[in-house]
Parts: structure tokens; sequence; C-alpha cells
């Protein structure tokens, strides 16, 4: 895709989008995803988290590319698809993150034990 008229820039860090593409003066954010998952899945194949990465109004793509493993590291492509995501259903799901540590932090502790003394 690193032909005239495209400029394609690689994006740095995991996440979405993998690359920003400019064309004709417009954006366009890709992401793509390869898998050998065949048929319709339940299991989480893409997320959104934040936006750093995503600096202009743009159109968001995804290109997913079906492959198998016909040889051990040879895979074939059996199959793609080129989707627009703004015409994607998604389910908004809250998330509380906190690791062990900050759950366990001194100042939000109210009462605790210390089996460290032998007793």
């Amino acid at each position: 895709m690193d032909k005239y008229p495209f400029e394609v820039k690689q994006l740095p860090k995991a996440g979405y989008p993998d690359i920003e593409i400019t064309f004709d003066n417009n954006i366009i954010y890709l992401e793509m995803k390869t898998s050998s998952v065949k048929e319709k899945s339940g299991f989480r194949y893409f997320y959104y988290t934040g936006g750093e990465k995503i600096k202009s109004a743009a159109r968001h793509l995804l290109l997913d590319i079906t492959v198998t493993e016909e040889t051990p590291r040879y895979w074939k492509v059996e199959k793609w698809a080129l989707s627009d995501l703004s015409k994607l259903d998604v389910r908004l799901k809250n998330e509380f993150n906190a690791s062990k540590t900050d759950l366990m932090d001194e100042k939000s502790r109210i009462v605790s034990s210390n089996f460290n003394n032998g007793h």
C-alpha cells in the first residue's frame, strides 16, 4: 500500500488502529486482524480503548484476514474482508480495573492483620 497515491504510516504501540493512511488529503485508520478462526465466534476479537493514536476525524476500516496453516510456519490466506467500522454495532462494557497493589493501598485500609511477627 505504500505506493503513490497512498502515504502509509505504521502507528506505534499495540491497540487500535494499526495503520494511518493518507489518500487525497483524507485520513483513513486501518486495523488489521489475522486469525485462523473461520466461523462466527462470541470470542472478543476487537476492542477499542482510549484513542491516543487517533488524531484526525477519519474513516475507520477493519481488514480481516482468515488464514490456515498448511505446513509448519506456512500460512495460506483463505479469505479476507474489508469493513467500515462506522457501521459496527457495539456493546459498551463499563469496567473497573485495579491491581492488588492498588486495592491494598495503605491510605484506603481500615484494618488488617499481620502474621509476619510469629504470633
